[in-house]
């Protein structure tokens, strides 16, 4: 059941809209390998299981786990090469190294399962590399009710400005122009430090634009970071209403 929500969540993934400009060509690399890996523990699992006159629990499971593997191997090598967005690669590269942990490394075939788990070790590294980019503007609306907790934060905003959200702290950051005051900020609650959280934010004051460019999730430590951009000239007073709900 398990491993069939895992396969059934990454095919929703494929039909997802946003899309990555830098280069994956490592990430593909470590895609494809990992796809030949899980062909071979297929076909060598099938083969345990035609040998056997009574098949064990372990070669069961073991070939299970293969076709789970090559299943979410096909599924995440589309998301990379059709460049869709970072933090749902980054989330899909999450549930395969959660699949990883599983891996039936004291069977006979562990040189091989071992090899597979380095595999998703260095996608993970390689994901937790990558620039997340862009995720939501201002203009993305969610349902009030799906909201778990906000943080209502103002401030001056001299050119660019991230502003970091760390479970009931948030840090400014000038990336350009004049750095100003920190900012004031109040919490409904902390942002949890949990997975399949997703935060949006709402400009409710303020002439620029405003981004969430990194959702929170294990490889930041849980930190969402909304970029605030004024490109006019001069500091000008924001008012900003960065809310998390459970995707």
């Amino acid at each position: 059941m398990k491993y069939s929500v895992i396969t059934t969540f990454l095919l929703i993934l494929c039909f997802a809209f946003s899309a990555v400009g830098q280069d994956l060509s490592r990430l593909k690399k470590l895609s494809k390998d990992l796809k030949r890996q899980s062909e071979d523990l297929v076909e060598r699992t099938q083969k345990d299981l035609k040998k056997s006159e009574m098949r064990t629990q372990i070669e069961i499971e073991s070939a299970f786990m293969a076709n789970q593997l090559y299943s979410s191997t096909v599924l995440i090598g589309r998301l990379i090469k059709q460049k869709y967005h970072v933090s749902e690669i980054r989330y899909a590269g999450m549930v395969l190294s959660d699949m990883a942990k599983r891996f039936p490394l004291e069977t006979k075939h562990a040189f091989e399962w071992k090899k597979s788990k380095d595999i998703v070790s260095e996608m993970s590294r390689e994901l937790r590399g990558l620039n997340a980019g862009v995720i939501e503007t201002e203009n993305y609306e969610v349902d009030e009710e799906k909201i778990l907790g906000k943080t209502f934060w103002s401030g001056m905003v001299d050119d660019d400005v991230q502003i970091l959200v760390q479970g009931s702290m948030v840090t400014t950051k000038t990336i350009t122009g004049q750095a100003k005051e920190k900012g004031l900020f109040s919490f409904t609650s902390a942002l949890p430090q949990q997975s399949r959280i997703r935060v949006g934010v709402r400009k409710k004051s303020g002439r620029g634009k405003v981004h969430v460019v990194q959702q929170p999730d294990e490889s930041n430590d849980y930190t969402a970071i909304i970029e605030v951009k004024d490109e006019e000239g001069g500091a000008r007073a924001y008012s900003l209403e960065i809310y998390w709900y459970r995707r």
